[in-house]
């Protein structure tokens, strides 16, 4: 069983008009933040991040323009699918990443009757229950990789932590 995202937030994406302002760019935030339980938004909001930051006098160009539009296709492919109902019985895999921009983490659960215990052992084996992402700090975008990976597991543990609390088979996965 699977949760998708409303269609209406499909269209809402594909719809969305091109910033003009602050005030937009702040929407399309807050738009994309609905949906960002299905995929790890930070990678395709960095572009927009500095319009954000205040004092910063608003300018849209041509590159943004670009990136905007190839993000609503992504975000939208991205979403498509759903996340799979998370089931407390089922091997699960935390697996996280940090880098100078932010932090992500997916959690999977393993749905298939491969024998081995590994996350991964079979290309549909493993499925997406919870995706989270947040931008790293000015101090945080500093640490070294073993620092920010550390960082990661650190700030993962805590977002799904209603899941994976008590939760007999878990696997921490990281890439450092």
């Amino acid at each position: 069983m699977s949760v998708h995202p409303c269609p209406h937030y499909l269209e809402a994406i594909q719809n969305f008009p091109t910033p003009r302002n602050i005030t937009d760019i702040r929407s399309w935030f807050g738009l994309i933040n609905q949906v960002s339980y299905a995929f790890a938004s930070t990678e395709r909001l960095q572009p927009f991040c500095h319009l954000l930051k205040p004092g910063t006098h608003f300018e849209w160009y041509k590159e943004l323009d670009h990136l905007f539009e190839e993000s609503k296709s992504v975000i939208i492919h991205e979403i498509r699918k759903g996340v799979e109902i998370f089931e407390k019985t089922r091997p699960t895999c935390l697996a996280t990443d940090w880098s100078k921009e932010g932090i992500g983490f997916w959690l999977f659960q393993k749905h298939c009757g491969c024998s081995s215990t590994r996350p991964f052992c079979c290309k549909e084996g493993w499925k997406i229950t919870l995706v989270g992402s947040r931008f790293t700090s000015g101090a945080e975008s500093r640490y070294a990789p073993v620092e920010g990976e550390a960082l990661a597991a650190v700030d993962v543990l805590d977002k799904p932590r209603h899941f994976i609390l008590g939760c007999s088979d878990l696997i921490l996965a990281l890439d450092h």
